[in-house]
């Protein structure tokens, strides 16, 4: 299952104003330099509540959990989710869906969610947010410490309840702009003294078909009747997410794409889009509309103009099959 702390992290870096830096939040910054140091050697197993988006909304599910360092395996127990099954390195995240009878390959979530927490007292000394830390309250039995990111005015943008001894986020919440929590775990068991087998961190379900982000890409391209253009994979971009939007003529196939904390968008379609209306559209960032094998394609991104032209330029045609490696 996804977790979202990338999003939390991610608002946290983008929130605007200047911060006062008093003695809570050095405090602050001593309680995530502790936790990043605990990382190498962090092992556990647990259960955690987590919020989830589904098509019937925000749900909350319960996970069974086990971490030993970099490496991780989640399982949902409960809920329309059971079944599903990750498991994920520092370097990829293998995601069973029971439902589909497939497991997809993507990039890891979890590591790069903590990572990316980690650097939470960074954003605050740049003065873009205010981050506090004070005595929290017990979660799963473990004394914790409370952090908690402000953007200018006040206004809540996550907190987190750390376990210094250990070096583990026992608990995380985020809001969005008005104030709807919108990233949610906690963990209500754990142990930090397990006895993890050797197969502790495989999903278990041998014969099973992995699809590649690579595969989903040629799938939906093939069922739009588009080309598969793509960034080329030498590039600093790294493919993250490929969907489809929309339907008939306006059905368009979108590519993410991400380098440290940047993100980029690529979009290819049939139907001509209006470049102008889109760049209102975009605000803050910047668009660049091209054609390619008879296909329009935009790239979005928080970007300069001149570089978003020259990535342009490096989209290519990309001969992927379907993947018929097995777990």
């Amino acid at each position: 299952m996804r977790n979202v702390c990338c999003v939390v992290l991610a608002a946290i870096l983008a929130a605007p104003g200047l911060a006062q830096r008093g003695p809570e939040s050095q405090q602050a910054g001593a309680a995530v330099r502790a936790v990043r140091a605990k990382q190498n050697q962090i092992k556990y197993t647990g259960i955690r509540e987590t919020q989830i988006v589904t098509p019937e909304g925000r749900r909350i599910v319960t996970e069974r959990v086990a971490r030993m360092a970099g490496r991780w395996r989640t399982e949902v127990v409960d809920g329309s989710r059971k079944g599903s099954v990750a498991v994920e390195s520092e370097r990829r995240r293998l995601q069973f869906y029971p439902e589909e009878n497939i497991i997809r390959e993507m990039p890891p979530f979890e590591h790069e969610s903590l990572m990316r927490l980690m650097r939470l007292f960074s954003a605050e000394a740049l003065g873009r947010v205010q981050v506090t830390s004070v005595p929290g309250p017990q979660v799963a039995g473990h004394m914790t410490r409370q952090l908690e990111a402000r953007a200018k005015g006040g206004r809540v943008l996550a907190r987190a309840w750390v376990n210094l001894e250990h070096g583990a986020v026992l608990k995380l919440e985020a809001f969005n702009p008005t104030g709807e929590r919108i990233t949610y775990f906690e963990y209500t068991s754990i142990d930090f003294s397990p006895d993890l087998g050797p197969r502790a961190f495989e999903i278990g379900r041998p014969g099973t078909r992995i699809v590649t982000l690579s595969d989903e890409l040629s799938d939906i391209a093939k069922d739009l009747r588009l080309p598969v253009l793509r960034l080329p994979a030498n590039t600093r971009w790294r493919l993250i997410q490929v969907r489809k939007l929309g339907q008939g003529d306006s059905a368009a196939l979108m590519q993410v794409y991400q380098s440290e904390n940047q993100r980029l968008s690529l979009f290819l379609m049939r139907k001509a889009v209006n470049g102008d209306r889109l760049k209102r559209l975009a605000g803050a960032v910047n668009a660049h509309t091209f054609e390619r094998e008879g296909v329009h394609l935009v790239l979005i991104a928080d970007v300069p103009e001149p570089a978003l032209r020259r990535l342009a330029a490096t989209v290519q045609h990309s001969d992927t099959g379907t993947s018929s490696r097995s777990s």
